[in-house]
């Protein structure tokens, strides 16, 4: 796989032959600020745009960042926008371990049906999902 971004907070991974994007989240997210959270999903907003996965993984198991309700309504927007219109098949996330960081994404994600989202408790059972 090749390392698209990488920050403190996240890696953006890119495997071509399987059109296979991979966002891991680090313990430092813990750290975030509203800014700072909003940058990085916008520069993953910016690589799907470039490089249309069909399928997609967001570690988050050591994300501990809890996103706010008006942060969790923008990004319900940018994000079915964004997979959407690029053809974005199946969206597995790995959830956190934290409780409250587990709520506030599940509310992101809550109202997707415009491509196929599962979540599970660790990588290998997510890809094995993605790739079926």
């Amino acid at each position: 796989m090749e390392t698209l971004y990488k920050s403190k907070y996240i890696i953006i991974e890119f495997d071509k032959a399987r059109s296979y994007m991979k966002v891991t989240r680090t313990k430092e997210t813990e750290f975030y600020n509203d800014e700072e959270y909003l940058k990085e999903n916008k520069i993953w907003e910016s690589l799907v745009d470039k490089y249309k996965p069909k399928y997609a993984l967001i570690d988050q198991r050591e994300f501990y960042y809890i996103v706010a309700p008006d942060i969790q309504e923008l990004l319900k927007k940018t994000i079915i926008k964004t997979a959407t219109k690029n053809k974005l098949k199946k969206l597995a996330i790995v959830e956190p371990e934290d409780l409250f960081t587990k709520a506030s994404v599940y509310q992101i994600f809550d109202d997707i049906n415009n491509f196929y989202l599962q979540y599970f408790k660790d990588i290998e059972s997510a890809e094995k999902w993605l790739f079926e």
